[in-house]
C-alpha cells in the first residue's frame, strides 16, 4: 500500500488532464460501438492488440479522468487511451513522493505466499527464487522458509525496495527493472510475478525479459487481474483497481496464455479462484 498526499494527487490529476486535453484543431470521433455508453474516444488505438496479437477490435468501456477505457473484443483485455508511457508513471511517483506502508494483515499475506510456494516448488534445494515487482517484499519473506540457493526481490522503484530492505533484509532486494535484470545476464529457476503485468507500458517486452531470465524447466507463477473476468464491476470508472497511470492494462486469461506461449512457456496449472484474479503456473519449455 502507498500513502500519498491528497493535494498532490489532485494536482497530478489536473496536470494529467491538461497534458492529454485534445487540441481544438484535432477531430475527436464518437465511439464506433453505438450500443455502448456513447463516450468519445481519442482513438489512440493500435492496429494489433498488444495482448493477443490479433487485429484490434475496440469496444469502448467509458472514461476515467484523462483516459478512455476500452477492450479488445477478441480476447477481452482492457486498455487505456491514450496509452500510458513510462515517463507518465515515473513523473507520477516523483511528484507524489509516496510513502510505503504494510497492507492490512500483511502477516496473513506472507503465510498465504508460503503455502503458494510450497504448491508450485517441488524441490527448492539448489534453485534460485526471484520475486519481480516485489513491492513490500512479502514473497521474498515467504521464500525464506524454503531451502533456496538464492532468494532475490526486484522492483523498479526505490521506495518499494527501501521499505523491503528495512523490513526483510538489505541483501535480498534491488531497485532494478526486469528488463535491466535480464540484460545483466541474471537467471532464476522460480519466478513469482504478482500484479506486475498490469503496471507495464509494454507487456510483450516485460514477458520477453522474464523469459530471458528463465531456462527450460524453470517455473513461473503469474497472479494478475483477469481483464475479462465475469467478476469485474459493470462500471469500470468506479473500479478501485483501475488507477492510471499506476495500472496501465488488464490482460485477460486468454491473452495471457497466448503471451506465455509466444515466449516459450506452457501453462502447467491453474488455481481456481472465486474472484477477478487469474493464478497460473507455467513452465519454460524452450
Amino acid at each position: 500500500m502507498i500513502k500519498m498526499s491528497q493535494n498532490k494527487l489532485n494536482k497530478q490529476t489536473d496536470d494529467k488532464n491538461l497534458e492529454n486535453k485534445v487540441d481544438g484543431n484535432v477531430k475527436v470521433e464518437p465511439a464506433s460501438n453505438s450500443g455502448n455508453s456513447g463516450v468519445e474516444t481519442r482513438l489512440h488505438t493500435p492496429d494489433i492488440c498488444p495482448a493477443c496479437h490479433n487485429k484490434m477490435q475496440r469496444y469502448n468501456m467509458g472514461s476515467l479522468e484523462a483516459y478512455d477505457i476500452y477492450s479488445c473484443q477478441l480476447c477481452g483485455s482492457l486498455f487505456l487511451d491514450p496509452p500510458v508511457q513510462r515517463r507518465d508513471v515515473d513523473n507520477f511517483y516523483s511528484d507524489l513522493d509516496p510513502e510505503v506502508v504494510h497492507i492490512a494483515n500483511h502477516e496473513k499475506r506472507i503465510k498465504a505466499l508460503r503455502k503458494l510456494i510450497d504448491k508450485i516448488v517441488v524441490k527448492p534445494e539448489g534453485k534460485t527464487f526471484l520475486s519481480i515487482n516485489t513491492l513490500q517484499g512479502y514473497a521474498v519473506e515467504a521464500a525464506k522458509d524454503f531451502r533456496f540457493k538464492e532468494i532475490r526481490g526486484i522492483d523498479r522503484y526505490d521506495f518499494f525496495v527501501d521499505f523491503a530492505k528495512r523490513n526483510y533484509g538489505e541483501k535480498y532486494f534491488e531497485a532494478i527493472s526486469v528488463e535491466e535484470y535480464a540484460e545483466r545476464g541474471e537467471t532464476a529457476n522460480i519466478v513469482v510475478s504478482i500484479e506486475s503485468f498490469s503496471t507495464q507500458v509494454d507487456t510483450e517486452k516485460h514477458m520477453q525479459a522474464i523469459a530471458k531470465i528463465m531456462k527450460p524447466g524453470s517455473i513461473l507463477y503469474i497472479e494478475e487481474v483477469d481483464g475479462n473476468s465475469h467478476f469485474l464491476p459493470n462500471d469500470l470508472t468506479r473500479w478501485a483497481y483501475l488507477q492510471p497511470p499506476i495500472t496501465t492494462n488488464f490482460i485477460s486469461e486468454k491473452a495471457m496464455r497466448s503471451l506465455l506461449e509466444r515466449n516459450g512457456f506452457k501453462v502447467k496449472k491453474k488455481f481456481f479462484n472465486w474472484g477477478i484474479m487469474m493464478k497460473l503456473v507455467a513452465v519454460k519449455v524452450k
